[in-house]
């Protein structure tokens, strides 16, 4: 280590434990989320994390969402978005849209030093939140349609303090739902193979920015946790009884499992790609996973599209797979069809899944061949002794457009040939 590279690491670290300092009276209360992100009669449920959309959510998303209760209307109901508890405002993103005249806001608020709480698709902030955005304009850092405002450093005003049960803003019903995540660095949400497959504030170092230290500590996917669980009872109860899942859970981001073909699979190619081949991730991305709203009894499947890293449609035209599949699993250990994602291992061999789609009302469906197999080789035995997690998985799709599900009678001459391999 070099001399000049020590002061550099010392500033980081007291920065960090200023940060710690500055936000030790947050974190007093064992429970600190005392007040809801929106008002209870504002949503019909609480979308548990987890889901997929097969178009820009291939890996599980890393936050509840909170559901509107007349959907997708334009934005024609609005609703008002509170802090959940003390912190101070240390990171926003705005968008805009040719699709919507608001911008939609990204508000990140530090409770602690391990805890950061997140709120999207906000489409208006209140007049004093509006007036420190634009106390400093020359702070938005922009790229494209989205622009980054980091609070205390690079030229920004210092981090702006919020109270529990403040008005934060509103957000509109523009789509489905909006989103409430949690970062708490203490935590892992769920497991993840391999974990350096998930950047997060190490894309903006891809893009050039230099923050003088992070905004929050840990990363949105890896330390995704729920925000019932920083309630005090009955407030926690009373959010829980909004989850839409069977049974109700808050659902996780993390669903590898060793040796088994849960999870996320990565196209090989983008490990030898350029850094800025990372903001594709999602697109050279396939999720096997439980679905978030009911995750016994039912698999999520999603295939990255639209990108040289898309092994299956790279050129975005194939419209039957740009959505999510949610397929009825056969509980039977032993199955090939349809069969739960935490049962197949490399003895297994080839299964099959009927993936339903829906087109401009034209239904029918896919079928998705996989193939879970080691790497060949002393090496993968090496890796094991190790603790590492080596996978292959071999993959073809069958887009015939079947009218029924087909797995059934394809199963009985499956393929000999897979021409797609993604790894974990």
């Amino acid at each position: 280590m070099t001399g000049r590279a020590l002061p550099a690491i010392v500033t980081l670290v007291l920065a960090w434990f200023a940060a710690g300092f500055a936000s030790a009276a947050y974190a007093l209360h064992p429970k600190p989320f005392i007040h809801g992100p929106t008002d209870l009669g504002s949503t019909p449920a609480v979308i548990p994390i987890g889901g997929l959309n097969g178009f820009s959510h291939i890996l599980p998303v890393d936050h509840a969402m909170i559901a509107y209760p007349d959907p997708a209307n334009g934005g024609m109901d609005e609703f008002l978005v509170y802090a959940m508890g003390d912190g101070e405002l240390v990171m926003v993103l705005r968008e805009t849209s040719d699709d919507i005249p608001d911008p939609d806001y990204e508000l990140y608020v530090r409770h602690s030093f391990h805890l950061t709480s997140q709120y999207a698709h906000m489409y208006s902030v209140t007049p004093g939140l509006q007036a420190y955005l634009d106390s400093v304009p020359g702070a938005w850092i922009e790229f494209g349609d989205t622009a980054f405002l980091f609070p205390g450093q690079l030229g920004a005003s210092e981090p702006l303090t919020i109270t529990a049960g403040e008005v934060l803003g509103t957000t509109k019903s523009y789509g489905h739902a909006w989103d409430v995540g949690v970062i708490d660095s203490r935590q892992r949400s769920g497991r993840f193979a391999n974990p350096e497959r998930y950047p997060d504030l190490e894309l903006l170092e891809i893009l050039g920015v230099e923050l003088e230290h992070p905004p929050f500590r840990g990363s949105r996917t890896l330390n995704a946790a729920c925000f019932l669980d920083y309630m005090p009872e009955p407030l926690r109860q009373q959010w829980a009884a909004l989850l839409a899942s069977v049974p109700p859970a808050c659902g996780r981001a993390g669903w590898d499992l060793p040796l088994r073909l849960r999870g996320a699979w990565f196209n090989p190619d983008i490990d030898a790609a350029p850094p800025e081949a990372l903001f594709e991730l999602e697109q050279a991305a396939v999720s096997i996973v439980p679905w978030n709203l009911a995750p016994d009894t039912h698999v999520n499947i999603a295939i990255g599209h639209g990108s040289d890293f898309s092994a299956f449609d790279p050129d975005d035209n194939l419209d039957s797979i740009h959505e999510d599949f949610v397929v009825a699993i056969d509980p039977d250990p032993a199955a090939v069809v349809n069969p739960d994602p935490a049962s197949v291992s490399f003895q297994t061999g080839t299964v099959c899944y009927d993936l339903r789609f829906d087109v401009g009302g034209m239904v029918g469906y896919h079928a998705l061949f996989l193939r879970l197999q080691p790497p060949a080789g002393l090496d993968w035995l090496l890796q094991l002794l190790l603790g590492q997690n080596p996978q292959q998985l071999d993959m073809q799709l069958v887009s015939d457009n079947f009218v029924s599900p087909a797995c059934e009678t394809l199963m009985l001459s499956p393929p000999e040939n897979y021409p797609v391999s993604y790894i974990r």
